[in-house]
């Protein structure tokens, strides 16, 4: 078959109950820093089939650290005095050249920065825009005006003067244009995420914002998770229907992070909060339940552990289909990261503080394959340097591989483990992936792979449980990275579904 390029859009119900493998990880590398590294961005930003690593640290340092694809990386460039106390980075493709570019913003000198990547990667291009981001907390880059192009988007917080806001930059051929100013109700405004949380294929955006004071620690008054829907062409509009989230003492909401932690086709949200004053309140992590609409919540599981409200991520990290959760923090035995796995209807249990790693007061976290076996790696940052961790769950479901992606040339897919004469189907996508929905063809199972997704087509497994669909690239076909992976409906209504890992390569 030719490689089509039309998107398949799923839709959704049901629920999975596939089981994968136990999650665990094992440390393999670690990287001294100059100072603190505020956060960090995996993503393919040079051309091999690996995913790399970006980071910021504290001083005005931003560094590319290449995968070599074992666990292994290497510090290929750093950029240095580019804006003191960067608070956060994203990276993707911002001029449409299919070379990732760096985008942050800056807490202390209000402004946001970018690095237009070249090649040779001295020949990047530095951009600096001045737009007063007060007190910059957060940014994204999502295709808000669905041109293919991604738009900046920035939270800010000012505690001091009582202002926060949303300022979106349009982009003018990978370049800011127009700033528009979404003024928030309240002061504080830490976490901003892109998600279709209404499913009409746009991307949306939340952002926590609170009313808080700040003396000896920071006192919560009103607080809530801010919804701005997108019309499709990127005018946000901000919905009447917020998520209203516990208000009062020391205990102040973080970080957000969206994702379908219950398997029924809609986003849910869950919430980190940290305790400012130390000891005073407990720490928390909330749960809200999409009741469908994406315009109404309701709070869902409250867990307890300590915690310093700096990072939280959903991942699928077992492979079984559902999303597992990680944060800063630990349970029984203290550590800078703690593991909970999803167990069912969107309640998580807690199953491993992860090991000191040699990072002090971690306070940047990635999930995403760096080794390049299709299973979410961790990668943590912190005062000290840099931690690499690989997943070393034992993966009991079935694998996919493929030849190279070569235009002009035909490239095989492979599957092994299914069951034999079982029906296989192959999908990819050129889009990063990002948290999903569950597939109601699979029984709510949530792919790996994100919209818009392309059926590269079906085949049967042989009496050996290898299933092979033959792929011809078109001669034409972009010079981009490609995300593909195998899905297995099984059961009545697809509730014992599988999935493949999800491996990234590149058509060249």
């Amino acid at each position: 078959m030719v490689w089509p390029f039309a998107s398949l859009q799923f839709a959704i119900s049901f629920i999975s109950s596939w089981a994968g493998a136990q999650i665990d990880f094992e440390q393999v590398s670690y990287y001294p820093t100059v100072s603190e590294v505020t956060d960090l961005h995996i993503g393919p930003m040079n051309q091999d089939r690996f995913a790399d690593v970006v980071t910021v640290e504290r001083i005005g340092i931003v560094t590319y650290f290449a995968s070599l694809g074992d666990g292994i990386l290497s510090r290929i460039a750093t950029f240095e005095t580019i804006g003191d106390g960067p608070t956060a980075v994203d990276c993707a493709d911002l001029d449409g050249d299919t070379l990732w570019d760096v985008v942050w913003v800056n807490d202390w000198t209000w402004n946001a920065y970018s690095i237009h990547q070249r090649i040779p990667l001295s020949e990047s291009e530095l951009v600096k825009y001045t737009s007063d981001f007060f007190q910059a907390t957060d940014v994204v880059l999502a295709d808000l005006a669905g041109d293919g192009l991604p738009e900046m988007a920035v939270a800010t917080g000012n505690v001091a003067s009582g202002y926060a806001s949303l300022v979106v930059l349009a982009n003018i051929d990978g370049y800011p244009g127009e700033r528009v100013i979404h003024d928030m109700k309240y002061n504080y405004s830490p976490a901003l995420t892109a998600a279709d949380i209404d499913q009409d294929g746009d991307p949306d955006l939340l952002a926590i914002c609170s009313r808080v004071i700040e003396g000896w620690y920071v006192y919560l008054y009103e607080s809530e998770v801010s919804v701005f829907l997108n019309d499709g062409a990127g005018t946000l509009e901000e919905s009447e229907t917020p998520v209203l989230l516990p208000e009062g003492g020391n205990a102040v909401p973080t970080r957000l992070a969206v994702g379908d932690v219950d398997n029924d086709g809609d986003l849910d949200l869950v919430v980190l909060y940290r305790d400012t004053a130390r000891n005073n309140e407990p720490e928390r992590v909330m749960v809200f339940m999409n009741t469908g609409t994406g315009q109404h919540f309701e709070q869902g599981q409250v867990l307890h552990p300590t915690t310093w409200g700096h990072m939280l991520e959903l991942s699928d990290l077992d492979g079984d289909g559902d999303l597992d959760m990680l944060f800063d923090g630990f349970v029984h035995e203290r550590s800078q990261l703690c593991i909970y796995e999803n167990a069912g209807a969107g309640r998580f249990q807690w199953v491993m503080d992860v090991p000191d790693t040699g990072i002090r007061q971690s306070r940047a976290l990635g999930v995403r394959d760096v080794n390049g076996d299709g299973l979410p790696d961790i990668v943590l940052g912190g005062e000290s340097g840099l931690a690499v961790l690989l997943n070393r769950s034992r993966w009991l479901g079935p694998s996919l591989s493929h030849t190279a992606f070569v235009r002009g040339a035909t490239s095989e897919l492979r599957v092994e483990s299914a069951e034999p004469d079982e029906a296989v189907y192959f999908v990819s996508s050129m889009t990063e992936p990002r948290i999903l929905s569950g597939v109601s063809l699979l029984g709510g199972l949530v792919a790996d792979v994100s919209e818009p997704v392309t059926l590269l087509g079906m085949s049967r497994a042989d009496d050996q449980g290898i299933a092979r669909l033959a792929v011809h690239i078109p001669a034409k076909a972009p010079t981009a990275v490609v995300y593909t992976q195998a899905c297995i409906r099984r059961g009545l209504n697809g509730q014992d579904s599988v999935k493949t890992p999800c491996l990234m390569g590149r058509i060249k």
